[in-house]
C-alpha cells in the first residue's frame, strides 16, 4: 500500500482516473464485491506489487532430485540445489515486461502485450507454496485504496521525493519500510 500510494502521489492523473472509475461503483453502501473487477484499480495494485514486491528477494526453492533444464533448455541445474527467485529483479526485466521500470496499470487489462511472461508476476509466490492470504490481501488493498481515493486526493508532502522509502527500506524477507510523507486533501467532488 505504501508503494502504491507513493506511485499515485507522483501521478495525479492516475488518482483522477481511479476516482472516476470508482465513483459509479460505490454508490450508497458498497463493499469489495462492487469494486472487485475494477480494471484500473486492480491494474494499479498489480503494478505496485510488480515493481515493489512484498518479498523482494523471493523465496528459496530446491531443484527436483533428477535436475532440470531451464530457459531454452541450455542451462542445467543439478538436483537438490537450492536457489532463489528474486522478484524485485524479475519484475524489472525487459525479458518479462515491456517498459519494465515504468508504472503502467493498463498492462494488466488493456495492454496485455506489455506482459511477456505471465508467470513472472508472483508477489504472493506460485503453486502449492503460494500465500494463503492472497485473496484477503487483494480485498483489503482494493477496499482501503477505494475508501481513501474517494475521499481524498494524494500528493507527496513538500520536500518529499521518496528517497527514504526507495533507498532505506530494508529487505528482511518481507520489507522493513522507511517513512514516506504524503498529503491527503479532501476531494473537490
Amino acid at each position: 500500500m505504501t508503494f502504491l500510494f507513493y506511485e499515485l502521489a507522483k501521478r495525479p492523473e492516475e488518482v483522477k482516473k481511479l476516482q472516476e472509475e470508482l465513483r459509479p461503483l460505490t454508490k450508497g453502501d458498497w463493499s469489495d464485491v462492487d469494486i472487485k473487477n475494477a480494471p484500473h484499480l486492480n491494474g494499479a495494485i498489480n503494478e505496485s506489487l510488480r515493481l515493489y514486491p512484498p518479498v523482494p528477494s523471493g523465496v528459496e526453492r530446491v531443484v527436483p532430485k533428477g535436475g532440470v533444464n531451464v530457459g531454452d533448455g541450455d542451462v542445467y541445474l543439478p538436483g537438490e540445489v537450492q536457489f532463489w527467485m528474486p522478484q524485485y529483479s524479475i519484475s524489472r526485466n525487459e525479458d518479462y515486461y515491456q517498459d519494465a521500470k515504468e508504472f503502467v496499470p493498463e498492462r494488466w487489462y488493456s495492454k496485455p502485450n506489455m506482459i511477456k511472461h505471465k508467470n513472472a508476476f508472483a508477489p504472493f509466490s506460485l503453486g502449492s507454496e503460494g500465500c494463503i492470504g492472497k485473496n484477503l490481501a487483494y480485498m483489503e488493498m482494493r477496499t482501503l485504496t477505494a475508501q481513501l481515493l474517494l475521499a481524498y486526493d494524494v500528493a507527496l508532502a513538500p520536500g518529499e521525493d521518496g528517497t527514504r522509502l526507495l533507498y532505506k527500506t530494508r529487505d528482511h524477507f518481507t520489507l522493513g519500510l522507511e517513512s514516506l510523507d504524503l498529503v491527503f486533501t479532501p476531494t473537490s467532488s
